[in-house]
């Protein structure tokens, strides 16, 4: 489940994304406290600038600021 909703952070395609969904709802019967998946493209963004001076650079700063906005709206919500 975790390794699905990693390939879907990487590279948003929904066949990932149903695989890791359909895996959980199958967890999800065995155990009712198994944690949902989490998405985590921004930190996969966030780790990746080989240069961190250019991390520093308010175009950056304000796409990932977006994009951990709607990371962490999809996280709330999975189903949307």
């Amino acid at each position: 489940m975790n390794l699905m909703m990693n390939l879907f952070s990487r590279t948003f395609d929904k066949i990932f994304y149903s695989n890791a969904w359909q895996i959980y709802q199958g967890l999800l019967e065995k155990d009712p406290k198994t944690p949902a998946p989490k998405i985590n493209t921004w930190e996969l963004y966030d780790r990746a600038f080989t240069f961190q001076r250019v991390r520093k650079y308010a175009f950056v700063i304000e796409q990932l600021n977006k994009l951990e906005q709607f990371e962490d709206n999809a996280n709330l919500n999975l189903t949307n």
